[in-house]
């Protein structure tokens, strides 16, 4: 079912993360996002964390996320605001965290002058694109009050819809202060992470087969592995198979590493092999979006 919801565009963007059940909103306030405060201040459902610089605002919305498993929603100033927190987006777009940076937007086309704002012809949204998911989802809403809660609504979805990642919505900041506006929302939403579901039982018997025939099976474990709670599973797999474990650039403690099998970063050195006696003929990665790292000549994995 669809409602009707009305008030200043502060109001709307309230409302459609309140249907969504986000409980937080992590912020470093400024003037330009004074409709969302205000929308909040009347609303007093959902709670806000302030914190003295965007950094940290964001670092701790991404650490939310991370333990509670739901969007981390962070209020930014402008586009000033927005960059003060573009390093710890890129660490959240490269671990993969489902964050919502929403931010007030003074963009101008009558004038020179940019203060916070981006200059006239360029856009603030398309500023912070390279660091969010697949460095593409990055959103505008400039003039039409139904598109919040459309535009929102995309945001959640698609920082929640695997892989996952940050995404961004600047919002005029005059939209988001005007009143008597208007626009639908879907009731209860309830925007939930959901993991990919399993693989086809004739693949994992195909993986099960090519581990079992291989002399020297190489396990590589990646943020998925801890995403899914599944580091048991990690050991128990390189146990039975008796196979060395490595891990490629990671967020996460995916495999213990003062385990035995634990042979360190992926790709396998020279000295890997030198010592051990081993040379890897199947590479099986569990978890991994990609690779770190130099590789000296062509592989298959």
């Amino acid at each position: 079912m669809r409602k009707t919801i009305t008030g200043t565009g502060g109001m709307l963007l309230i409302q459609t993360l309140k249907d969504a059940g986000v409980e937080y909103l992590f912020t470093n306030p400024g003037s330009a996002e004074t409709g969302i405060f205000a929308a909040l201040s009347e609303d007093q459902d959902q709670k806000l964390i302030v914190g003295k610089h965007e950094g940290l605002v964001a670092a701790m919305a991404d650490g939310y996320h991370r333990i509670s498993g739901k969007v981390g929603v962070i209020i930014a100033h402008v586009m000033g605001g927005s960059w003060q927190l573009a390093g710890q987006l890129f660490n959240a777009q490269n671990a993969g965290s489902s964050l919502l940076v929403v931010a007030g937007d003074w963009a101008s086309e009558i004038q020179d002058f940019r203060g916070l704002a981006p200059f006239p012809g360029l856009t603030q949204a398309e500023s912070m694109r390279p660091i969010t998911k697949d460095a593409r989802a990055a959103y505008q809403v400039a003039a039409n009050p139904a598109a919040i809660t459309i535009a929102t609504t995309r945001a959640l979805r698609e920082a929640t819809t695997p892989p996952t990642g940050p995404v961004y919505l600047s919002i005029s900041a005059e939209l988001l202060l005007r009143e008597g506006l208007e626009a639908q929302i879907g009731e209860a939403a309830q925007y939930q992470i959901e993991r990919p579901g399993p693989a086809r039982a004739k693949t994992v018997e195909e993986i099960a087969r090519r581990l079992g025939e291989a002399k020297c099976p190489v396990l590589i474990f990646g943020d998925d592995v801890w995403r899914a709670r599944a580091s048991t599973d990690a050991v128990r797999l390189a146990e039975a198979l008796e196979a060395p474990a490595f891990s490629t650039r990671q967020i996460f403690p995916n495999f213990p590493t003062r385990h035995p099998l634990y042979c360190g970063m992926y790709p396998v050195s020279k000295e890997f092999e030198r010592i051990t006696g081993l040379k890897p003929d199947v590479v099986f990665l569990a978890g991994v979006q990609g690779v770190h790292g130099s590789v000296a000549e062509p592989f298959v994995i």
